[in-house]
């Protein structure tokens, strides 16, 4: 497997495929939508990381600013029935795999239970905030890989 020093890039592995480097601007843009309340948490759970420098913390930040800049806004009484917002249930399969999971996305990691729900303040949260069923989208795992989880 191939390594790359600079961190502006993320590895990318699909399940059964060898490793791949691709850049976090290779995968822009971060198509998604957001109601002002889910921008806001996005926004939020980004000055919150001002400063952080170590881990994961600067890919997540660049993560983030990426998908805050990309978004389309959406009024909160326009909301499609299958967009991923706080408050929804998402069903999603991680990798390419056939087991989908789902879960409620929750704005803050008080609501957060085991198996039920998923704080949109980590990072496959974060990622799922915004789509739409049958959308690919890119997320970032612990270890700085970037992967890709699809919403069913």
């Amino acid at each position: 497997m191939r390594s790359h020093d600079d961190d502006h890039r993320y590895e990318s592995v699909s399940a059964g495929e060898t490793a791949v480097l691709q850049s976090l601007e290779d995968v822009r843009p971060l198509t998604c939508f957001l109601t002002e309340k889910d921008r806001a948490g996005l926004a939020a759970q980004l000055k919150s990381l001002a400063g952080c420098r170590d881990g994961i913390f600067p890919q997540l930040t660049r993560y983030l600013e990426a998908k805050l800049a990309d978004a389309l806004p959406l009024a909160e009484g326009a909301v499609p029935e299958d967009l991923a917002t706080g408050g929804s249930r998402v069903v999603y399969a991680l990798d390419d795999t056939r087991h989908p999971e789902d879960r409620i996305l929750v704005q803050s990691d008080e609501d957060f239970v085991v198996g039920l729900t998923l704080p949109t303040t980590s990072l496959l949260g974060a990622a799922l905030l915004g789509g739409v069923a049958g959308q690919q989208v890119p997320y970032l795992t612990a270890e700085g890989d970037l992967r890709y989880a699809e919403l069913r």
